[in-house]
């Protein structure tokens, strides 16, 4: 007899039933029974479903953290390309229930993960020097509203750009800034398709 991932279980079954409907529609009762289990046993591992959702989100996150963060110092993240490789390290592996995390509104969730790991990350680097931090917490939450601000909106309307090309300009509007980036849009020539 095989053993059963009871909290892989739950959470299929939570992505399966998120993708349908809103998490406020989503009742127990049908979640353990599409997961195979009772209510019981569902209340030994959650609280109710927004505790399944958070944790169906850090799900998601841990093994990203455990591959990138736990390897990282800020100086790499700061001077290299490596908001791309994150970027695409986490939707190319979850990109299905992110967008379900988008189009459901619970995306920040995840922006909150994503910045605490950040944030401990600068900290440790600045050991915790009193006066620098509060001013990077304010940067860093400008630049993460605006990164996922642009996820949301890429979601939101289809997708029209290629994954990779979308982490190119995240990169570079990060590394430039968001109005010479615009400037730079508008110099350039139009792009002629060739049939």
């Amino acid at each position: 007899m095989e053993k059963r991932n009871t909290k892989a279980d739950f959470f299929t079954a939570f992505w399966q039933l998120y993708e349908k409907k809103d998490i406020n529609k989503i009742s127990i009762g049908e979640l353990c029974r599409l997961a195979g289990y009772n209510r019981t046993t569902f209340y030994v591992y959650y609280k109710d479903i927004y505790d399944l959702l958070n944790k169906a989100v850090d799900s998601i996150f841990m093994p990203i953290k455990e591959e990138i963060f736990s390897s990282l110092d800020i100086t790499n993240v700061l001077e290299n390309d490596i908001v791309k490789q994150l970027f695409s390290n986490i939707l190319t592996r979850n990109e299905k229930q992110i967008e379900l995390l988008f189009l459901h509104q619970h995306y920040l969730i995840l922006a909150e993960k994503l910045k605490q790991e950040f944030l401990a990350l600068i900290r440790k680097e600045l050991k915790n020097e009193a006066g620098s931090m509060e001013s990077v917490e304010y940067i860093f939450e400008y630049q993460l509203s605006a990164l996922f601000g642009v996820i949301k909106y890429w979601f939101t309307t289809g997708k029209k750009l290629p994954e990779s090309d979308l982490a190119s300009l995240i990169y570079s509007i990060s590394i430039r800034g968001a109005l010479p980036s615009i400037r730079a849009a508008l110099i350039e020539k139009p792009k002629i398709a060739t049939n």
